[in-house]
């Protein structure tokens, strides 16, 4: 099930699902959604296939896909997808370790062939190598898509965020152009804010949200700009730059943690908390800009 509502920022304690999505579009295990805003489309990483519903944010009870996209490429641990509707383009993360790239998505139907495989690789000169990666999000203004990836301690480094700048004209085995290191962190959720390149990444371990400025030219020792503390971890993020809110689900709690003014947001700041017993367990989420 898909559960929505129109009101994008609820106060804190528990509010009315209006909407609730059923059927085979949503009906299996769906670890990811992207919405295409300005066509209100919905991509639903659903088992081992995509399902998009059209008119999604009207879209009510039982609902057959619009369409199902489906690839011999597909496995059945198919963990994140990004939207890069200026380019009409879906990057999926697929099993270790590639991302499989469509593109004209937004036409895509039945068995379909990615376009682009990408397998990316740590930097020339990184000590170690990289599983992974399991969450990639693209910045549509810069056309960079970042990946974040398991090193395993090698030096020092146990996770990283892939950079491949000019994603979109990138092809099979590369190196990425940068990566952001982490010794401690276990990233859960990776946004942005494109319009300010700004990059937002969830921390299991820390129950934070770091937030780094500047994203398009960061690299190294991954060293955020912010920290936003949170009450427990959060996955799964995504945020609605229109206005400055970010977004963030728990798997074990049921409902979405709200904190306003993200892009200044810094250590303990107010958390919204609204729930939704009735949605039960969630396990992604997907927001208006």
């Amino acid at each position: 099930m898909v559960a929505s509502t129109a009101n994008d920022n609820p106060s804190p304690g528990t509010f009315t699902l209006e909407r609730t999505i059923s059927g085979t579009a949503v009906s299996g295990i769906m670890p990811d959604l992207a919405y295409d805003f300005p066509n209100d489309r919905l991509y639903v990483v659903n088992n081992s296939t995509i399902t998009v519903v059209n008119s999604a944010s009207t879209a009510n009870g039982s609902t057959a896909p619009s369409r199902t996209i489906s690839s011999a490429s597909f496995t059945s641990t198919l963990q994140s997808v990004a939207l890069d509707t200026a380019k009409d383009a879906l990057y999926v993360a697929n099993a270790f370790p590639d991302i499989l790239v469509f593109d004209s998505i937004s036409t895509a139907n039945g068995p379909t062939a990615p376009n682009r495989t990408l397998r990316v690789s740590r930097p020339a000169g990184s000590v170690g190598s990289v599983a992974g990666p399991d969450i990639v999000f693209v910045d549509t203004t810069r056309d960079i898509l970042y990946a974040k990836g398991h090193v395993g301690g090698a030096n020092g480094v146990s996770q990283v965020i892939l950079v491949v700048a000019n994603a979109s004209a990138k092809s099979g085995a590369i190196l990425a152009d940068r990566e952001l290191t982490f010794a401690t962190a276990s990233i859960l959720g990776i946004t942005g804010d494109a319009a300010n390149d700004r990059l937002f990444v969830a921390d299991f371990n820390g129950s934070t949200v770091m937030v780094f400025d500047g994203a398009s030219s960061a690299s190294g020792v991954g060293t955020p700009a912010r920290t936003i503390n949170m009450p427990t971890f959060v996955q799964k993020i995504k945020l609605a730059p229109t206005g400055n809110r970010l977004y963030g689900i728990n798997s074990s709690t049921l409902g979405v943690f709200i904190v306003n003014n993200a892009s200044t947001a810094n250590g303990g700041v107010p958390v919204t908390l609204v729930t939704s017993p009735s949605a039960g367990s969630l396990t992604a989420i997907a927001v208006a800009p």
